[in-house]
């Protein structure tokens, strides 16, 4: 069992890296969402409707896009409670 536990921290390692992914990528999705909402404001301001029903329909794809992150991140954390949890129910080495 104990052999495992180097390939067990490397995983758990991977999961860390992939729930800071997927939140970075969450959080470049919101910052796109607030750019749209932005450019549709400027674009109905100008008078411009088909700009902003062009930006609209962006705006929704990114929502779409940024509630499957959301799941991603959720599942990716989900993981790494789990391996956690696991590597926390491993006995500890005593330096014999």
């Amino acid at each position: 069992m104990t052999d495992q536990i180097p390939v067990m921290n490397e995983n758990i390692v991977t999961v860390r890296a992939n729930v800071t992914l997927a939140e970075k990528n969450l959080a470049k999705l919101r910052e796109k969402e607030n750019t749209l909402r932005g450019r549709i404001k400027a674009a109905l301001t100008a008078g411009d409707r088909e700009t902003a029903l062009g930006y609209a329909e962006s705006l929704e794809q990114t929502r779409e896009d940024a509630a499957a992150a959301e799941g991603n991140v959720e599942l990716a954390k989900a993981s790494l409670e789990k391996g956690d949890e696991s590597q926390r129910s491993l006995p500890r080495r005593t330096g014999t």
